[in-house]
């Protein structure tokens, strides 16, 4: 009902003869411990999906719109690894690939999903009070529209988590370390460089 009727804030226009989504998903995956303080988690997919509802820019003005684009085949695999190298040390990555094919229409391109992402992270606790976590995202490029096309990142992000007591944690941090310019959508940037702090009380 929302991709029919909404207008987001004035930047879309209503489709309401938009046709239901409907997808075929297909995944076979292992989920183990192949090492010693290890986890690995891999999986293959395929999708087949009819009537795909995306966004599609410029239809009136500087106004989207959203359509149903045709058959849609999506496919890839994504792997997770993380182990333990000490006591205060672990570290982790994850991968994902995806093809994307229009099978009605391929001259319209697919939106918004980058073909590779790796994410990688370490945690340190050099006293069990005191965590350390470092977190880095890669997204390859992707399009915004047919026409646009977004350039791929990558942000680094940083984070201390203390507990003076068992229920309270104290966290500051950065994210976007780096200060990369990026965007997931054309026209809206993200943030750069951020600083934060919060308190968490758990009950």
């Amino acid at each position: 009902m929302k991709d029919r009727y909404s207008q987001r804030l004035g930047t879309y226009i209503e489709n309401p003869a938009l046709r239901q989504e409907r997808a075929r998903n297909y995944e076979i995956g292992y989920q183990g411990q192949p090492w010693q303080g290890g986890q690995l988690q891999a999986a293959l997919f395929y999708s087949d999906v009819d009537d795909k509802i995306q966004a599609v820019a410029n239809v009136s003005g500087n106004k989207s719109q959203m359509r149903n684009i045709g058959k849609v085949r999506s496919s890839g695999f994504e792997v997770d690894a993380r182990t333990a190298l000490n006591k205060w040390a672990d570290i982790g990555a994850a991968y994902t690939y995806t093809e994307l094919k229009n099978v009605s229409s391929p001259s319209t391109r697919l939106t918004d999903v980058p073909k590779q992402k790796l994410t990688a992270q370490a945690l340190l606790h050099p006293r069990g009070d005191l965590d350390v976590i470092a977190y880095a995202e890669h997204n390859s490029s992707r399009w915004a529209s047919n026409t646009v096309e977004l350039a791929g990142f990558t942000t680094l992000n940083l984070k201390l988590a203390y507990r003076p007591v068992k229920q309270v944690s104290v966290e500051a941090g950065l994210t976007n370390l780096n200060d990369k310019n990026y965007a997931l959508a054309d026209g809206f940037p993200s943030a750069g460089r951020q600083w934060f702090g919060n308190i968490n009380y758990r009950y």
